[in-house]
């Protein structure tokens, strides 16, 4: 699959939505059940979805989520990229990321995408063209599918909120314009029917790349935490 970069010039800065402290930390929670849907079962079933520090919750409409995260991350901000007007002329928003600037660069770790007719104008970064190819079922099929070069594995299974949560775990992992390849790299996929932006990608690729593999867990337990919000 060909990965582009994000193309930031492309994003203009919104309000990055309600954030409050959450009471506790999340407890430690019995992990639920991995339904397999391609290639073998991996690390998704016994996974560490607590939190182990202060988290914050946060809650935005036009985004379509709310979720908690760890507060050392700090507070996020949104970019959203604008699409190609219709015919009747009326603008559109294609994508919607959210960004910790904090934890370095472009952290992008959630990508929402519209999956109707709202297309990007000129080319969409990476994050946009993945997270617009999910459905009601989850990756693609394309997605999935393992090869000699990067193995891939896709899984699923039911959040602690009671969503549906698609896994694709990749080995041997080289992100674009990266030097080396990364041991292995998970992201996680939600459709959030009905909203505009139903395409939902999460991933540790940035988080990997700036040497926080410590944060991956915290990042599955955002997953965990992450409910739909209607506008």
């Amino acid at each position: 699959m060909k990965h582009l970069p994000l193309l930031l010039g492309a994003l203009a800065l919104v309000g990055a939505g309600c954030v409050t402290p959450a009471a506790e930390p999340t407890p430690p929670v019995d992990e639920p059940a991995v339904e397999q849907a391609n290639g073998t079962a991996d690390e998704a079933a016994d996974a560490d979805v607590s939190f182990v520090e202060e988290t914050v919750s946060f809650s935005n409409a036009e985004l379509g989520l709310a979720f908690d995260y760890p507060a050392t991350w700090g507070e996020p901000e949104i970019v959203e990229e604008q699409g190609e007007p219709g015919e009747d002329g009326a603008a559109c928003v294609a994508t919607r990321a959210v960004i910790f600037p904090s934890l370095g660069g472009d952290a992008v770790l959630i990508s929402t995408a519209s999956t109707g007719d709202c297309e990007p104008m000129g080319r969409g970064g990476y994050w946009g063209d993945a997270a617009v190819a999910i459905t009601a079922d989850g990756f693609p099929v394309s997605m999935c599918e393992a090869n000699s070069q990067t193995p891939t594995t896709c899984t699923s299974w039911e959040s602690e909120t009671g969503l549906r949560v698609w896994q694709r775990s990749m080995s041997n992992y080289v992100p674009a314009f990266a030097d080396e390849a990364l041991a292995r790299v998970n992201e996680y996929a939600l459709y959030n029917e009905g909203h505009e932006l139903a395409g939902v990608l999460i991933s540790e690729e940035r988080l990997l790349l700036s040497g926080l593999d410590h944060q991956t867990p915290a990042l599955r337990a955002l997953v965990e935490s992450i409910s739909f919000v209607k506008e």
